[in-house]
């Protein structure tokens, strides 16, 4: 007989344990792919941006120069000297400026209101750091007495950020500017 040989490889009592295998091997596939599914779904529903992570290098750049500049303008008086307040104005304009072109770099985490949020921040900040230079460059009353209302604004635009860095309590010493501009107003 051609065909003695036989094509059952699996005796008959390891018959049984391998199907169960096999079926327990189906079950955790199965498993695998449902928890697939659900993350893709759950990720699809709530997914991750990275609002909080925007800028959030360059804004704790800022609140450093910022709060030094603040320091300075608090210890400004009316006949003193500008040149530490000048000098950190310089640095906390270029670290404004640079946040700006990190922003304009783009951050593809970030959603489109959380960019806006932190566009209208920075434009706020070099309203404020120009009118300080404005005010050191020609003291005038006019000049000086807008400073307050940019420095509301600002502190405002960063407190709409979701992680403002500390940023909204750096915008102070104004006073002391503006008593300064009063001083060389004429």
């Amino acid at each position: 007989m051609a065909y003695d040989a036989s094509y059952l490889w699996v005796e008959p009592r390891f018959r049984r344990l391998r199907r169960w295998f096999l079926r327990l091997i189906a079950l955790v596939a199965l498993a695998a792919c449902a928890a697939g599914v659900y993350y893709i779904v759950h990720g699809a529903k709530h997914p991750a941006t990275s609002d909080g992570k925007l800028l959030s290098n360059e804004l704790s750049a800022m609140q450093v120069t910022h709060a030094i500049l603040a320091e300075r303008l608090d210890r400004l008086q009316p006949k003193g000297s500008v040149g530490g307040v000048r000098s950190a104005l310089q640095e906390a304009r270029a670290d404004t400026a640079a946040a700006m072109a990190a922003l304009q770099a783009g951050d593809g985490g970030a959603s489109s209101a959380a960019v806006a949020r932190a566009h209208a921040a920075l434009h706020a900040d070099r309203r404020y750091l120009h009118q300080i230079a404005l005010v050191l460059a020609h003291p005038s009353r006019a000049a000086a007495a807008r400073l307050r209302a940019l420095a509301t604004a600002a502190g405002s635009a960063f407190a709409a950020l979701p992680r403002p860095s500390g940023l909204p309590a750096t915008f102070h010493g104004y006073r002391q500017l503006a008593a300064y501009a009063r001083a060389h107003a004429g």
